[in-house]
């Protein structure tokens, strides 16, 4: 969870130079860091990306960060279903 290390991940994701399975390692990577609020919009900018794996792969990650959103939230929530402060 390094800034730093966010902060290159979302670099080389973002730059279209680079080989798709190298961008598909960065959204890999991000996905794998576990931080909804951060990385999920960044995830969703990429969704639609020209290269296929990449596209993909935000796809997935971004599935994967809401799943985790969802069960942070219903592991909050009381027995009425009342979501606690």
């Amino acid at each position: 969870r390094d800034p730093a290390a966010r902060k290159s991940l979302v670099a080389v994701l973002a730059d279209e130079s680079r080989a798709p399975m190298v961008r598909h390692e960065a959204a890999e990577a991000l996905a794998a860091m576990r931080d909804p609020a951060t990385d999920l919009p960044t995830l969703r900018a990429f969704e639609h990306d020209a290269a296929q794996e990449v596209a993909e792969t935000c796809q997935v990650g971004i599935a994967q960060l809401e799943t985790l959103l969802h069960d942070e939230r219903a592991s909050c929530a009381d027995d009425d279903g009342a979501i606690s402060p």
